[in-house]
């Protein structure tokens, strides 16, 4: 009987063992890049898809983190496709990208619209053939009502998580004209929004943009495509980045001209106040001297009046006396 509880114990202390054991190297697994961590996988069942990534915009001050989805057009553009709120604070100063394969790239902002909640992002990198054959494709026909999307993202975290739900329709949403946002049953985490909608083709037919712990919202497949109607005169969507990048750099020589010219305006300006505050010290220095100056003058006017006074009188005087000796002797 003893040797039965002891062996009963000594299965207890292993199995508890274990568990701090795999407690401790699933802490340690979680990988990070530039300051960003991947939290392990709790359910390997739910390993990230390839197209799916982690947005991380860095402000002056915070960094926000959102989802998104590598994906490619009907012309062979392949770019990351996301929500546009993510860029709405000021001050954004990097936006990095980090792939499930723990691959990590500053990107630019390509292009955005605010009204339908879209963006993109863009790296050169994205053309290699390595990174193409990951990239989900655009879906063509709108989710109808009752059909089963998935969706996932990285969450606020990076915990991966992938959930399904059905298509409750389309609503419209507010100072919208038309419905075009899409909206399934399921609920969304904080950094979920950007995440990736799809079908059960594994085409990309909407970007989550909101929860109301119900229902998700979602940009549909429709709207996208006409978001990525302005790619079409351009060959590649490099053409494209190198006209906008041309277009930066231009509004950046603009800009640069316009703060040179303010600057100098400014060195003008305090230039002429001082100026100004110089002649006031002159006259404020000078004001005794050109007082005291002033008193001297008075007082020498004043005794040449009385000496000129003096001497009428005196003139005066002996014609006075002049007269009266001319009458006497008369």
């Amino acid at each position: 009987m003893i040797k039965q509880e002891i062996f009963i114990v000594a299965v207890f202390v292993l199995l508890q063992w274990c568990a701090t054991a795999t407690a401790y190297e699933t802490i340690n697994s979680a990988v990070c890049e530039n300051g960003v961590c991947y939290p392990p996988q709790q359910n390997m069942n739910q390993r990230p898809n390839p197209a799916v990534v982690r947005i991380a915009v860095q402000h002056e001050n915070t960094q926000s983190y959102g989802s998104g989805t590598f994906v490619r057009d009907d012309v062979n553009h392949y770019f990351i496709l996301t929500c546009a709120h993510l860029f709405e604070k000021t001050g954004v100063q990097k936006i990095t990208v980090l792939f499930p394969d723990h691959s990590v790239y500053e990107v630019r902002l390509l292009a955005i619209d605010r009204t339908w909640d879209l963006a993109i992002l863009w790296h050169e990198v994205f053309l290699q053939s390595d990174k193409t054959q990951t990239a989900i494709p655009l879906g063509k026909t709108p989710p109808k009502q009752g059909d089963v999307l998935y969706y996932a993202g990285y969450g606020s975290t990076g915990q991966y998580l992938v959930k399904s739900g059905r298509v409750e329709g389309y609503c419209t949403v507010q100072n919208g004209t038309s419905s075009e946002t899409l909206v399934i049953t399921g609920s969304a985490r904080q950094g979920d929004s950007g995440g990736p909608i799809v079908n059960t083709n594994g085409e990309l037919v909407g970007v989550l943009w909101g929860t109301d712990g119900r229902t998700i919202c979602g940009t549909y497949c429709g709207r996208i495509e006409r978001f990525l109607q302005f790619f079409q005169p351009f060959k590649n969507i490099k053409e494209y980045a190198g006209e906008k990048a041309a277009e930066a750099a231009k509004e950046q020589i603009t800009e640069s001209v316009s703060d040179v010219k303010n600057q100098i305006d400014g060195i003008e300006n305090k230039i002429e106040s001082k100026i100004d505050d110089v002649k006031q010290a002159i006259i404020d220095e000078a004001k005794p001297v050109i007082d005291g100056v002033q008193k001297v003058v008075n007082a020498v006017l004043i005794m040449i009046y009385v000496i000129i006074a003096a001497i009428c009188f005196v003139v005066f005087t002996k014609i006075i006396l002049m007269m009266k000796f001319r009458k006497v002797e008369a």
